[in-house]
């Protein structure tokens, strides 16, 4: 199943894509929770896709004009895994970097990600993330996978030009640098802790990262057993992967990260961030608006 959130009126809703498809999950059966994480915290995905199947002409829409949303717009920890492609490091570390960073950096599909005033250093770094389907302390790596409700695509865009990993929480929650989607596919749609996909990003159609799943250091099952070991999370929790090589940083490495004269992503261009079988992201670039109304 593949679900999606976006804005319906104002107001976060979601629903199922079948076929080319979205069918408007408070229209298919109204007793339906109206969020993801709301079906994924009472689990009701394989309900919802039920009734998604079931549902009739009128609960469809077409996708054209959709205002995609971050598939959870607001999930309990967005939690990040780094350093774990030897393409995007000189050497593999003895753990991964791991950080937490702020919800509103996120944003949707074909949504603009803003280059902050403070420092134009945006960078961009695509990755694969899941989304916790039930609390986990203390979980084993064999049974790990047990623990995921589905998948998703990332691009962690960073400030490299906010200061060095002392900074790393900071330049890594600015306000919409994070787009979240554009769908949520569950397990059975993918490889078993979707190993073996490729990965890769694009810069105005050019193909700029690439990598395969296969070769992260810390597959999905060794980061939950790693990452519960040290703290407990929560259902709807997300915590992404790391990216691959080919990112500003990587092509500019040993040079400042602070000069804004290198090729980080500038006004008017797009991005698209893949991974195989799970969807394509795609994002043009804005500098930060002047004002904004921030939502609580």
């Amino acid at each position: 199943m593949r679900f999606i959130t976006f804005d319906k009126n104002g107001v976060d809703q979601v629903g199922v894509r079948v076929g080319s498809d979205l069918v408007d999950l408070s229209l298919a059966d109204p007793k339906l929770p109206r969020t993801l994480l709301a079906l994924i915290q009472n689990d009701l995905l394989k309900q919802a896709g039920e009734a998604a199947m079931k549902a009739p002409a009128s609960a469809h829409r077409s996708l054209e004009g959709l205002k995609y949303l971050p598939v959870i717009p607001r999930p309990p920890k967005f939690f990040g895994l780094g350093t774990n492609y030897a393409s995007h490091v000189t050497e593999r570390p003895e753990t991964p970097g791991f950080f937490i960073s702020s919800h509103y950096r996120l944003t949707g599909h074909n949504q603009p990600l803003h280059i902050p005033k403070k420092s134009k250093t945006l960078d961009h770094e695509v990755e694969l993330a899941f989304v916790f389907k039930k609390p986990a302390w203390h979980v084993p790596a064999k049974n790990a996978l047990d623990y995921v409700a589905g998948y998703t695509v990332f691009n962690d865009g960073s400030v490299r030009g906010y200061g060095t990993a002392i900074t790393l929480a900071i330049h890594k929650s600015s306000d919409n640098t994070g787009p979240l989607g554009p769908e949520f596919v569950t397990p059975d749609e993918l490889p078993p802790g979707c190993d073996g996909l490729t990965i890769q990003l694009r810069r105005n159609g050019k193909v700029v990262q690439k990598d395969n799943t296969k070769n992260m250091f810390w597959k999905i099952h060794e980061a939950i057993e790693m990452a519960s070991s040290y703290m407990s999370f929560e259902t709807g929790d997300v915590m992404t992967t790391g990216t691959c090589g080919g990112t500003v940083a990587d092509t500019n490495r040993g040079k400042d990260m602070r000069d804004e004269s290198l090729p980080f992503l500038k006004p008017g261009e797009v991005i698209e961030s893949e991974v195989e079988g799970v969807g394509i992201l795609r994002n043009p670039i804005e500098m930060e608006p002047d004002s904004k109304t921030v939502k609580i």
